[in-house]
């Protein structure tokens, strides 16, 4: 801690230093005119470039009178380069400079572009798509939507891009962890989901896939790193500076109501978006679990003030409901013999959490900025879960019986803050990047457990087990981290980096539970062996050397990190203590090479760290569920994991023709697996182990195909993956072995402003294999076929259908399901930009809407049916705003 303090220290008298060194640089200032409207052009990009190798040196934009002023610039001789939509280039020389001076290059005036001979101008057509380096951007105006589409409307239209039902947004098979608007980060990096289904498509232009390396957030520890992508949009430059946004309201059947607002805006300095959502509908999706009834609101406000100081600010609120009942059937393997568990269950959960973040981030000079980054999240839940659930053995022999119901209320709060300073040194490539993290975290829960079981044994003896218990759960955890990077530049294309990082997290679990005395009427019997406080504390040191090259096609880094680990943990109940010490290499490698302007390949290689949670360690036995019960296990390693990503990407612009190959594998050493103790009467103990020979596999193909004169798209889409999942049944080790194959066809088609739709075709094989235990073996097979579409009518009317047809076989009762789901809809736009909508839906028309799942663990399979949104009608009215 000293080290740290003494070293945090250093760094602000270094920005002091460096802050006071900035009062020796220049400042220039201008202002750019529109000569022939004879008015200042407000938010025109200014490049200052420096003479001697045109190379970049700062940029800003103009403000609402046309000025621009850089501050601090080193001495020299620099050009300005003026850009503007729609206006030709200026490119300006200013004398060579003193430090201390100021200079003042008065009006810089822009012309309009075109040609005046004939007042023709040649516009150049934009592509589909372009690659670049780690960066693969997608032109909107290619791929047709339907008028008022969603941005997650269009991205569906996107070769290789999955949209799931959640919203969560996919590239290839990887979750895309955040989204940004021209470059700035909107809802932070769980706003994924919410962009996506209030953004509208009509105000975008470009959609950038980015793979970049992790960027470290506020809760980060020194293990995190490894690669991410990011969808970066670029607004429309006649749809900045407008207020953009939908109003929906729809009500229905059975009570179903659905709301939907957003407003929106965006410029080049401030940014803007307004959310309040809510409906019982299950957000559209009729096929999942259970009926919830939502609310989400939330706003968003971006502002750079005058190129120096700049401010992001969100708040994001969730509120949901559900309620379930499911039928579960489960079959258990216990050496080469098995049985059945069945269970009725009806579960309620409310929650509701709060998120709110704010970024300062202050530019020093054009060289250095500091960046204050604070986050505050709070929730609230309660959980109320009751089944009835019966084991059965060979000849249907009842095991055991009974039911039980388990509530919880919980609590919890976390809040983080982090300080970053980031300078450019004058030698291009030379950077260093310092931060300094804070994070507390606080979870309180009243558990509730009530439970009857009988159980009996193969002699005809019977047992009755009740249980009757409340208790208090208080756990909590606090973390604070320093790292800092720096980058020397070598030679020409070549770089080294080093990178020191320091955490410490002290995390901390008491629990105390009571059991129901009948005699007094309270919970006020201690139970010993269920209550437990546990402390437990890490520590990690990583020191991380690097070399890189990057030249115009090819580009590699490898570096290599020591990684030492500390992990104390103390059971403050028995008065025991373990400690674990351990040093480890974890090397890195990554490389790319653009064969092409449309072709690009990457490979990526990382060994991780994993650490065990809190309630993996925390020795003190679980019974919420009476046949299972779970403890922690204190004696648990670090897994460690060897990662390899290999990538190929082929996006032709000229034929509309792509490719994307990703190679994925994981090798995981000491992985935490479950070990499962099974008795005679079907009880389970389930605890924690290290276990080798876990990897998984996966090739995830996408191709796209442009047809009808490159007006729509057809794409394929092919997904292989193989698993192996080590775990104990009864203290011998066990290997679960998953192969699954998923094939996709996808064709969208558009006629003119007559008819729009999409189709596609799902096909989905598993086969899992039990090793060590002969003649079980599970093939599950779901095949899907979807259409949605929309004709437009004449005097603004049009009709939507929408099917859905689902086929599953293999379940554990050998019953084929067979789901055909129909939804349609009729409405009227009206107005003179067609901004007013009414629209009536009818869903699920030949009520045939089912849910099913199947969960795969160690020693069992699992088959469930969910409740699920039947039958209903409704009316809904929209206004759009900023329609032309």
């Amino acid at each position: 801690m000293r080290k740290l303090v003494v070293l945090t220290l250093f760094i602000f008298l270094f920005i002091n230093h460096a802050w006071s060194q900035s009062f020796k640089n220049i400042k220039i200032k201008g202002r750019v005119y529109d000569n022939e409207l004879k008015e200042w052009l407000p938010s025109a990009t200014v490049n200052c470039l420096r003479s001697k190798d045109s190379s970049k040196a700062a940029i800003c934009f103009t403000d609402n009178n046309g000025a621009f002023f850089f501050d601090s610039l080193p001495a020299g001789k620099y050009s300005l380069l003026v850009t503007f939509v729609g206006y030709q280039s200026s490119l300006s020389s200013v004398r060579e400079i003193v430090g201390g001076e100021v200079v003042d290059v008065g009006n810089i005036v822009l012309a309009k572009t075109g040609v005046t001979l004939s007042q023709i101008e040649i516009v150049k057509k934009k592509e589909s798509f372009r690659l670049s380096r780690d960066t693969l951007e997608f032109n909107a105006g290619s791929f047709s939507t339907r008028e008022n589409a969603s941005l997650e409307d269009l991205l569906k239209r996107l070769p290789g891009v999955q949209v799931d039902e959640n919203g969560d947004i996919k590239v290839n098979g990887e979750v895309v962890k955040a989204v940004t608007v021209n470059g700035r980060s909107l809802f932070g990096i769980n706003g994924s989901g919410v962009i996506g289904k209030n953004l509208q498509a009509d105000l975008i232009e470009k959609i950038q896939v980015i793979d970049r390396d992790k960027e470290h957030s506020v809760t980060d520890g020194v293990s995190a790193g490894g690669r991410e992508k990011v969808i970066n949009l670029t607004i429309k430059e006649r749809k900045k500076r407008t207020l953009n946004g939908e109003f929906t309201g729809g009500y229905g059947t059975e009570g179903r109501f659905f709301i939907k607002n957003n407003l929106s805006r965006f410029d080049s300095r401030q940014q803007f978006m307004l959310l309040g959502n809510g409906d019982n509908i299950n957000d559209g999706h009729v096929s999942s679990d259970g009926i919830e009834r939502r609310w989400m609101s939330g706003v968003n406000y971006n502002n750079d003030f005058s190129g120096r100081i700049s401010m992001n600010i969100s708040y994001l609120m969730n509120s949901s409901k559900n309620n379930d009942r499911k039928s579960i059937v489960k079959k258990n393997f216990v050496g080469d013999s098995s049985f059945f568990y069945t269970e009725q269950s009806r579960s309620l959960n409310n929650n509701i959490d709060h998120g709110i973040s704010g970024q300062l981030e202050f530019r020093i000079d054009s060289l250095q900025k500091i960046s204050f980054v604070n986050q505050i999240s709070f929730s609230k839940s309660f959980q109320d879960i009751r089944s009835d659930f019966r084991s059965e053995g060979s000849l249907q022999r009842e095991l055991n019986s009974g039911y039980l119901m388990n509530l919880n209320r919980r609590n919890l709060f976390a809040a983080a803050n982090m300080i970053s300073y980031s300078r450019k040194f004058r030698k291009e490539g030379r950077s260093l990047d310092v931060s300094v993290s804070y994070s507390y975290g606080k979870d309180g829960q009243g558990p509730y457990n009530v439970s009857n079981s009988v159980y009996r044994r193969g002699n005809g003896h019977i047992s009755v087990d009740s249980i009757n218990q409340t208790g208090d759960y208080e756990g909590g955890n606090r973390q604070i981290f320093f790292m800092a990077s720096y980058r020397e530049p070598i030679a020409k294309n070549g770089f080294f980096l080093f990178t020191l990082a320091e955490d410490k997290t002290e995390g901390r679990s008491n629990r105390m539970m009571f059991d129901y005395d009948f005699y007094t009427g309270k919970y006020d019997h201690f139970n010993d062996s269920l209550s437990n406080s546990f402390r437990s504390i890490n520590q990690h040191y990583l020191g991380k050397i690097g070399w890189g090259v990057k030249r115009n096609r090819f580009d590699y880094e490898v570096s290599v990190a020591t990684f030492l680990f500390k992990l104390d943990n103390a059971n403050n109940t028995f008065g025991s203590n373990t400690l674990l010490k351990k040093n480890v290499l974890l090397p890195e490698a990554k490389m790319g090479y653009m064969f092409s302007g449309k072709e690009e390949i990457r490979l990526y290689y990382q060994k991780g760290i994993q650490l065990p949670g809190l309630d993996q360690l925390q020795p003190v036995i679980d019974n919420s569920n009476p046949l299972y019960v779970r403890r922690g296990n204190v004696q648990l390693q670090p897994a460690e994991t060897n990662n390899l990503f290999l990538n190929y990407k082929m996006f032709d612009p000229v034929s509309m023709h792509s490719l994307s190959v990703n190679f994925t594998g994981i090798i995981t050493k000491n992985q935490f697996v479950n070990n499962v103790l099974t008795d005679s009467v079907g009880r389970q103990i389930i605890q924690p182990e290290n276990v080798d020979k876990a990897y998984s596999f996966s090739i995830i193909i996408d191709k796209g195909i442009p047809v009808n004169n490159k007006k729509n798209m057809l794409n394929f889409g092919l997904v292989y993956r193989l698993r192996n999942t080590p775990g104990y049944v009864d203290g011998i080790e066990r290997n679960t072995r998953s192969i699954s194959f998923t094939q996709t066809t996808r064709y969208s088609y558009t006629y003119g402003k007559f008819f729009d739709c999409m189709a596609s075709a799902v096909l989905n094989y598993d086969n899992v294999k039990y090793q060590g235990q002969l003649g079980i073996n599970s093939r599950y097979f779901v095949a899907g076929l979807s259409f949605n579409g929309e004709l437009n009518l004449p005097l603004g009317i049009a009709f939507g259908s929408d099917f859905n047809y689902r086929f599953v076989t293999g379940g554990m009762t050998d019953q084929n399901i067979s789901v055909f789901m129909l939804n349609v809809s009729l409405s009227r736009f009206w107005g003179l930009r067609r901004q007013f909508l009414l629209k009536a839906e009818g869903h699920d028309l030949l009520r045939q809407n089912t849910s099913v799942s199947r969960n795969i663990g160690v020693n069992y399979i699992e088959d469930a049916r969910s409740s699920i949104l039947e039958q209903f009608f409704m009316l809904r009215f929209s206004y759009f705003l900023g329609k032309r």
